[in-house]
This record gives structure tokens, sequence and C-alpha cells, in this order.
């Protein structure tokens, strides 16, 4: 359990951090409220979130690969994250608050709003209100002026797809 405050007051510090970082399970992590929560914020690759509870979930230089949410409560941020692979979450919660705008999920619009993956959804609830600031919705992806990628990069600045996973049959 990670309490993100300083004198009983939100901290907006981050309660969790990897980075450079393979292959790795957080499972019943407990960081909510009005602070910032878990930040996967450089590099990392094969990441998954289990049974958490947390403020949001970030990732300001790009996972790659993929990352995993599954059976969790993501607060006020939801999912603000740069990715190059797939976004699976499954089986989650996402409770907006009233006090923060914003999305449900989103790219880091600061860090360049990159993403190059596909992004799975299955049994996700959705409750609470979000504030009535512009920009609301369920997954947005944008671009801060002057934070895009590099000239010639090959990550997109959007989710290139809203999907469910493909069924393989066996040939």
């Amino acid at each position: 359990i990670a309490n993100a405050l300083i004198d009983g007051v939100d901290s907006y510090a981050y309660a969790l951090t990897l980075s450079n970082s393979m292959d790795v399970t957080i499972k019943n992590a407990t960081a909510n409220g009005k602070g910032w929560g878990a930040t996967g914020s450089n590099n990392c690759a094969n990441i998954r979130f289990e049974r958490c509870d947390l403020s949001r979930i970030d990732f300001h230089r790009p996972f790659q690969n993929y990352l995993k949410i599954n059976d969790c409560n993501i607060g006020t941020y939801g999912v603000v994250a740069s990715g190059i692979g797939d976004l699976y979450v499954t089986n989650s919660i996402f409770n907006a608050s009233p006090y923060k705008p914003g999305n449900i999920i989103s790219t880091r619009s600061d860090a360049g709003g990159g993403f190059d993956g596909d992004l799975y959804m299955e049994n996700i609830k959705l409750t609470g209100l979000r504030s009535g600031a512009p920009g609301n919705g369920i997954i947005n992806a944008a671009v801060t002026a002057g934070q895009g990628p590099s000239s010639g990069s090959p990550i997109s600045l959007s989710l290139i797809h809203i999907s469910e996973p493909t069924r393989r049959t066996p040939i």
C-alpha cells in the first residue's frame, strides 16, 4: 500500500516507478486518491498489473510489447500511456472523479502522444462522473504543441485500432 500523502495532503508524487524493466507483474498494489498513483515512466516491456487499486497507470516513455491490466480499480486519472505494443484491459473498473477532467484511456500528450499498437478491452465497468471540462471522453490521443515524435518516427500519434482480440483457427 502506497499512500501518496505528505502531512495528510495529496503529494502528487508517484507511488511506484518502473524504469528499464522487463517481465514485471505488480499484484495487489494500492495507491489511489487524488495523487498520481503508479508510473512506468521509462522503457519498460511486458508489464502486468493484477488486482491493483491505483489512481492511474502511467507510462511517459513507451511501454513495449504489451501492457496488461487485469482485475484492477483505476481511479482519477485512468490509464495514461505511450506505447509500442498492445494494451489489454480486462475485468477492471474505471472510477472517474468530478474534480479531474480527462479520459479513461489517453496517450501522454506531453511525451509525444505516440502509441503504435492495439487496444483490447473486455468486461470493463465505468463509474462516477468527470468534470465538464473539454476533452473528456473514454479514449483520447493528443499531442501537446512541440511534443510530437521526432521527424521520421515510426510511432503514430494515436491509438491505431480498437478491436476485439483475434481468434485464430487451427490450420
